[in-house]
């Protein structure tokens, strides 16, 4: 069994706090590697209500040997479908910036834009130096923060279509 914890820095939900020293944490605990659960963790999204997803992703591509470098354990890059927290607030109020889940939106997560991430992905695991060769995706079926990889009647199986072309075979 291999043990993969979920680590993110920006504090978006009410009550987080930062742990100061992960590293002292996730060994003793038992785990074999790191990973993000989602984008927005990792990266503020400056504009409101849309935020670029191209923006955000390019970011993240360029942080995952900045988060490689930060935890001890071997760490696992993360490609996000999207983000969109809008379903989780009360529909009859003004949608304005102030904290989750009335945060910006990922604006243009298209599956061409995804399938980005994911040959980014797919280059950064397959370097030698890095090991387990594991990616992580953001989410299968997150229908409230906008971030699923289940069919839809936009996109169909795109999204998975992506996820097939850019790993078949490995």
């Amino acid at each position: 069994m291999h043990l993969n914890a979920v680590a993110w820095g920006v504090q978006i939900l009410p009550g987080e706090k930062t742990i100061k020293s992960p590293n002292e944490l996730l060994a003793p605990l038992g785990f074999d590697s790191v990973t993000s659960y989602v984008w927005v963790h990792h990266q503020p999204l400056n504009n409101f209500p849309r935020t670029s997803y191209t923006r955000v992703r390019d970011a993240s591509i360029d942080d995952w040997q900045k988060l490689s470098d930060k935890f001890d354990l071997p760490y696992a890059p993360n490609v996000t479908m999207g983000w969109d927290s809008s379903p989780r607030t009360i529909q009859t109020d003004v949608y304005e910036n102030v904290g989750y889940p009335y945060t910006a939106i990922l604006d243009g997560n298209t599956p061409a834009e995804f399938k980005k991430a994911l040959e980014a992905g797919k280059a950064f695991v397959l370097r030698p130096d890095v090991s387990p060769k594991v990616v992580t995706l953001n989410a299968w079926n997150e229908w409230t923060e906008g971030s699923y990889l289940e069919p839809d009647t936009v996109n169909g199986t795109a999204y998975l279509e992506a996820i097939r072309d850019v790993f078949e075979g490995n």
